[in-house]
């Protein structure tokens, strides 16, 4: 299976194993998945998502 770069932390992990951000389709981990409830870096932080925050 082909290897992914997690946009947030720049980790290879197999494809069968990451996530995608629903706002901007990048790939993600399923740790930083976690911690970033379930969006990439970048689109969490945007104002739509600080609701995650409260």
């Amino acid at each position: 299976m082909a290897q992914v770069t997690c946009s947030v932390c720049q980790a290879q992990f197999d494809s069968r194993s990451m996530q995608v951000c629903p706002e901007c389709h990048a790939y993600i981990c399923n740790e930083c998945a976690k911690t970033y409830g379930g969006y990439c870096e970048n689109c969490y932080e945007d104002e739509d998502h600080f609701y995650w925050r409260q």
